[in-house]
């Protein structure tokens, strides 16, 4: 929330996570989790000031691999809930195949650092 305590300036501001990101499927995310809240009288959270990733007592820090993120979206009964279990299902895979090529590839560095 920007601007809590003046109702007037009060507003929700939403960032793009990462410019690699489908901004369809993104968008959509963030208006379905929100009304999930809202049907469920769910309270957020306290807000996060400062290092936000230094506060894990109060705020679960987020998944630092594509993998960790995939193992988590895999076991969301609330994603499951608000996106389907078939698109779930389907985007959890596409991900796994990602991770899978990430693996495979050699990069520049990989090839210089082993050919020596």
């Amino acid at each position: 929330m920007i601007g809590a305590g003046d109702e007037a300036a009060t507003r929700v501001e939403y960032r793009q996570t990462a410019a690699d990101i489908n901004p369809y499927i993104a968008m959509a995310t963030c208006l379905a989790a929100g009304l999930y809240g809202i049907s469920r009288d769910a309270s957020p959270p306290p807000p996060a000031s400062g290092d936000a990733s230094t506060s894990g007592e109060v705020h679960r820090p987020l998944p630092r691999t594509l993998t960790e993120a995939t193992k988590l979206l895999a076991a969301s009964t609330a994603a499951r809930e608000i996106l389907g279990a078939p698109f779930v299902d389907h985007y959890v895979r596409s991900r796994d195949w990602e991770v899978r090529q990430y693996e495979r590839a050699v990069t520049d560095w990989s090839f210089a650092a082993t050919s020596k």
